[in-house]
């Protein structure tokens, strides 16, 4: 507690010395403080009901992310504003310093800090050393399901990764549904600012219909890396020794990694559909017009980059096992900031042509371009083929 108390002192203190109106340096002092002194509760809290310091961790900051949401969608969607006082990042907004001073709002926050931190030392009275109010399991019990095929255990292995990235992308693409009608409102009331946009590739920003566009386009950067950190995850299953009864029985390799492959592309569209999802959901709820079947176009209209991430990813399975990580993100990621840096510097268009993003057609502000669609999918194919005949060529990682 002390830590971000001082924080907030120290901070209040250089704003006066700096020649800022004093109530409004004691407010804003005091809400950064309040604010670290609220999550240091949290995280107490946390330590005494989880024995173990990952899970007290990764709670503490699960809390952390869902208040920070709460305040961006109350910024952002003015009908959901009252959400915001559910958040400590709400409520330090709220306090308006050098705007209102309001000091409400930071009473509350300290009455918060006050009573979580009170319910921390109680718990921690009654709970044994090393130990939490939720005890740490003995032991478990097996856990047989997808185990009877290679297929099933790929399916097995991509089921917790994908719950995380489909938590975060998720999360993501429902606040880009939910303030989607604020933000074309304010490009559509500043052209200058729309403008520059165009001119940095992200045109039509001014419509709900081509806000969404650019934004599925830029899905393809966190679903072509799941892709590459999935394919990277086989190899070093593979460099553990994880994967040695599976390579000593009559499996051959194409089907290990094709199944590998197969699954990976599946939790991939998986990924992208659930974005158009809530995309949709947060645009409808916001009062926005974007139908569902066009939302899903916008985000399916990612996949044949996917596809190439993945395909890429597979080649270097194949023939460089220590670079999947690099070699997998360049269709994505790589042609993404390329794609960004040819539009800002208005270098020639065959530069630009060697994005796959240049490719990609706005969905759903217009038609797919069916084409350009086909010929990164038939790349993608080569990509994963050679992958595959250089896996079972090479010898195993160990």
């Amino acid at each position: 507690m002390l830590v971000p108390a001082v924080t907030g002192c120290l901070l209040a203190v250089v704003l006066i010395l700096a020649g800022t109106p004093v109530g409004g340096a004691l407010v804003h002092g005091a809400g950064t403080g309040l604010l670290g002194m609220v999550f240091v509760a949290v995280a107490a809290l946390a330590a005494q009901v989880f024995p173990v310091r990952s899970v007290a961790t990764g709670a503490a900051v699960a809390v952390l992310g869902v208040t920070l949401l709460l305040r961006m969608i109350g910024d952002g969607v003015p009908r959901l504003g009252g959400i915001r006082r559910l958040s400590p990042f709400g409520l330090t907004a709220l306090s308006g310093p050098f705007v209102h001073n309001r000091g409400l709002p930071l009473l509350i926050l300290l009455a918060a800090s006050a009573a979580i931190t009170a319910v921390a030392v109680a718990l921690a009275g009654r709970r044994e050393v090393r130990g939490g109010l939720v005890p740490a399991g003995a032991g478990r019990r097996p856990r047989l399901a997808l185990l009877g095929a290679v297929e099933a255990f790929a399916v097995r292995r991509v089921l917790r990764p994908l719950t995380g990235w489909a938590i975060g992308i998720g999360a993501y693409y429902l606040l880009i549904g939910l303030t989607s009608v604020s933000v074309t409102e304010f490009l559509a009331d500043n052209p200058a600012m729309a403008g520059q946009a165009a001119e940095a590739g992200f045109d039509g920003l001014g419509a709900v219909a081509g806000f969404a566009a650019v934004l599925f386009a830029l899905l393809a950067v966190p679903a072509g890396g799941f892709t590459a950190v999935r394919m990277g995850a086989y190899v070093t299953a593979e460099t553990d020794r994880r994967l040695v009864l599976l390579t000593a029985a009559p499996i051959s390799r194409a089907r290990l990694l094709g199944a590998e492959v197969a699954v990976t592309m599946a939790a991939a569209t998986l990924l992208v559909t659930i974005a158009g999802l809530v995309t949709w959901s947060g645009v409808t709820m916001a009062g926005g017009e974007l139908g569902l079947a066009a939302a899903l176009a916008g985000a399916w209209n990612t996949l044949p980059i996917v596809g190439l991430s993945l395909g890429a990813a597979v080649f270097a399975v194949g023939w460089a096992p220590r670079w999947v990580g690099v070699v997998g993100a360049l269709p994505a990621t790589g042609g993404f900031l390329l794609l960004v840096v040819a539009e800002s510097v208005s270098a020639p268009g065959w530069v630009r042509g060697l994005s796959p993003f240049a490719h990609l057609a706005a969905v759903p502000l217009t038609a797919a371009d069916w084409p350009a669609t086909a010929m990164m999918a038939v790349l993608a194919g080569f990509l994963t083929a050679g992958g595959v005949a250089g896996y079972r060529r090479r010898d195993l990682r160990s």
